[in-house]
Order: C-alpha cells, then sequence, then structure tokens
C-alpha cells in the first residue's frame, strides 16, 4: 500500500536544517535530534511539537518545502497539485507510539490525496510507520465499515497484520488516503522524528478547507514568528477523544491527525 522514493538530501537537507534550527533554539543544548530525549520526556511533546512547527513557519523552511515538492512531485502529478500549507510533525519517543492505526479518509481527506511521509532519520521496526498488504487492507477496511468496532480492536486487529515500512534518511513513502496505517510502541531506544503532508491532484480536498493547501510558489502563509503556544480548548479535546468532527465547519487539526 506504499511506495518508497529517494530524494536529493544533499539539495534537500531537511536533518541538518532542523538540527541547525534546534541549536540555536536550545543555545546549542541539542546539538542533533537524538539529544532531543535528552533534554524532554514524553509529557513534553507538546513543547517539542511547537518547536517544530516554529521550524515549519519560518521563511528558509517554506522556500525548502515549495521547491521539493515543486522539483520530486509535480513532474509526477501534473502542475495543478496543491500540497499542504504547513507539514505535520510527527514524535515517537521511545516507549511510546505516535498514532493508532486508522486511514486518512476517516479524517476528511479526499479520497484521490497523496499522502507524503518523510522520517528524518534512519527507521527500522517498531521505530517506523506499519502498513497492511493491499489484500488484508482493502479486506479489512470493509469489515470496519461494516461493523464500526472501536479503536481498539482496530489496533489490535491491524498489530496481528502489519508490516514496518523501513527508510533510510532520503527515503520518503508515498501512499494513497485509504491505506490503513499506524504505529506500536518505539522500543528502538531511539527517537523517530518525522513529518508528513498531502498533496491534491484532483481538486477533491474533502472536508478540507481550501485554505489548507497551497499551489506550488504561493508563499502567502509563511509567518515570522519565532514561539507559537498550542492551545486546545475543551471543544476540541472532546473531538479528539472521540476521534470525530465537532462540526461541518470543526475538523481535527492535522496536528492531532
Amino acid at each position: 500500500m506504499y511506495k518508497i522514493l529517494k530524494y536529493n538530501t544533499k539539495k534537500y537537507d531537511f536533518l541538518n536544517e532542523v538540527e541547525d534550527y534546534l541549536r540555536k533554539r536550545s543555545n546549542n543544548k541539542i546539538k542533533n535530534i537524538n539529544d532531543i530525549s535528552k533534554n524532554f520526556s514524553y509529557v513534553q511533546l507538546s513543547e517539542v511539537e511547537n518547536i517544530f512547527y516554529d521550524w515549519f513557519h519560518t521563511k528558509k523552511f517554506s522556500i525548502l518545502y515549495n521547491n521539493f515538492v515543486d522539483e520530486v512531485f509535480r513532474p509526477k502529478f501534473g502542475d495543478d497539485l496543491a500540497y499542504q500549507v504547513i507539514p505535520s510533525i510527527r514524535i515517537a519517543f521511545p516507549n511510546a507510539k505516535s498514532v493508532n492505526f486508522h486511514n486518512d479518509n476517516w479524517y476528511g481527506h479526499g479520497k484521490e490525496i497523496k499522502n507524503i511521509w518523510v522520517p528524518l532519520t534512519k527507521v527500522r521496526e517498531s521505530q517506523s510507520l506499519a502498513f497492511l498488504s493491499k489484500n488484508d487492507n482493502d479486506k479489512l477496511l470493509s469489515e470496519f465499515y461494516k461493523k464500526e468496532p472501536p479503536l481498539t480492536e482496530i489496533q489490535n486487529i491491524c498489530e496481528e497484520k502489519m508490516i514496518f515500512a523501513e527508510c533510510d534518511y532520503g527515503d520518503l513513502l508515498l501512499f494513497p488516503t485509504k491505506a490503513l496505517h499506524g504505529t506500536t510502541s518505539n522500543i528502538s531506544g531511539k527517537i523517530r522524528i518525522s513529518f508528513d503532508f498531502r498533496i491534491c491532484i484532483d481538486g477533491d480536498y474533502g472536508l478540507k478547507n481550501k485554505k489548507f493547501f497551497k499551489k506550488i510558489d504561493n508563499n502567502k502563509h509563511v509567518r515570522n514568528s519565532s514561539k507559537t503556544n498550542l492551545k486546545i480548548n475543551e471543544t476540541l479535546a472532546f473531538g479528539y477523544l472521540n476521534q470525530h468532527s465537532i462540526s461541518n465547519n470543526l475538523l481535527i487539526s492535522q496536528t492531532i491527525q
């Protein structure tokens, strides 16, 4: 259900760029990604996520990200593609998991949306993202839509059939929105940092607002702030726990997804 593609890390060295940003933000306390788990615990996850979202909002990252989509994905999907304005950060601390098994159709994404997952380090086994074979994926999706089992049951079923997508730095995963994917407890002893985003190639954004996407070279969404505060109100938290949209105008954010 996924393809592994390679990109030029000399031209798009996201790891070097973010580590340089981390050194500046931490007064050189964090020199590389592995230092994050030495300076932060899992309960400080939102604090770490905020640092990465601040990086995503810098002009330097925005230009790099835009050019990355332009060079790697526009030749594959055409000039009319639109891509996610700000990617989503995923952080898997040692002995923790980052997301339960799901597919993105459940969160309102269009059926032809393409998912791109970019790990910033080499990932192996439980440190990585897991998928199912195409046959298992299609069979289980049919069963899930009929029976509507709780998320805990979906997780247990998928874990029995999962296949880890193992990547090196410079690899990325491309997969459709119908692909069931998720994580298990990261027993590798190493932190995993990745970011992901979505590409729309047919104008069908699903239930997402059009502002969720932008065209190549449209950098109007760049923000110059150095810090952000993540605030989740009670209504949003309730929707998160129940894994449902709150209303037609308020869907679960890509950060939570």
